[in-house]
């Protein structure tokens, strides 16, 4: 008794299992679709294929009809499953899938029954998605399209009472890169008063804020917090210094 079998039709990623059994004399191999396959265009298809004889090898004959049609014959070991890779891309449309195979001694088994299999055209990717975040600090957000990173200094931690003091921020997008037209503001939190100024940082993605310090009071420490925008996407840091 001989057993005539394609196993599989796979087109990455698909899985049909086809089983055949039968006689080679007076049997032909029927084949069953065991699981519906998802076959796509351009896609390399590959056929698993088993025959159960008493020879160790045979040759076994593949057609596959449809808008891209092809026949080839193999000769493969028995008793294993065996891949074999079709020749060319299937194109788009239904196919029908036959076997043939002759033994050593010319045993001839009948064309298995046809099993038709539907390659579509694979499908379109999906589009990639930014989820918008309302606010916080964006430097967490290694996923977002920019951001703000700031670096922030004073140009004197001690400065004298009637002198110029200088806040310098510098803006950069998650790549490193200076980045300009983000809205900085400075807010100079005095003893008595918190006056802010605003300023856009340039090409360099720099931008300073310089106040003359006449009214500060000496030995109190003035916190100077800074506040970056660019959209939706913020970012705060705060330098400070004690004037003497």
């Amino acid at each position: 008794m001989r057993r005539w079998t394609l196993a599989t039709l796979v087109s990455l990623p698909i899985l049909l299992l086809l089983s055949c059994g039968g006689s080679t004399t007076s049997g032909s191999p029927v084949a069953s679709l065991a699981q519906q396959p998802e076959a796509y265009e351009g896609l390399p298809a590959v056929l698993v294929l088993r025959v159960d004889d008493d020879d160790p090898r045979v040759n076994l004959e593949i057609a596959i009809e449809g808008p891209s049609p092809l026949t080839s014959t193999i000769t493969l070991p028995t008793n294993q499953n065996v891949a074999w890779t079709v020749e060319a891309p299937l194109m788009a449309g239904a196919y029908t899938v036959t076997l043939e195979a002759v033994d050593a001694a010319g045993n001839v088994s009948r064309a298995s029954s046809p099993m038709t299999v539907e390659v579509s055209e694979p499908p379109e990717p999906p589009l990639p998605t930014i989820a918008p975040q309302p606010s916080g600090r964006a430097d967490a957000e290694e996923d977002a399209p920019y951001f703000a990173q700031i670096d922030t200094n004073v140009s004197t931690t001690s400065p004298e009472q009637y002198s110029d003091v200088t806040v310098t921020c510098r803006c950069f997008d998650q790549y490193g890169e200076p980045m300009p037209d983000v809205q900085v503001t400075f807010t100079w939190n005095y003893r008595t008063t918190s006056p802010s100024e605003i300023g856009a940082t340039g090409y360099d993605g720099v931008v300073a804020c310089t106040r003359y310090i006449s009214g500060a009071t000496v030995g109190y420490t003035v916190e100077v917090t800074v506040h970056a925008t660019w959209g939706e996407w913020y970012a705060d840091d705060s330098v400070s210094f004690t004037p003497y």
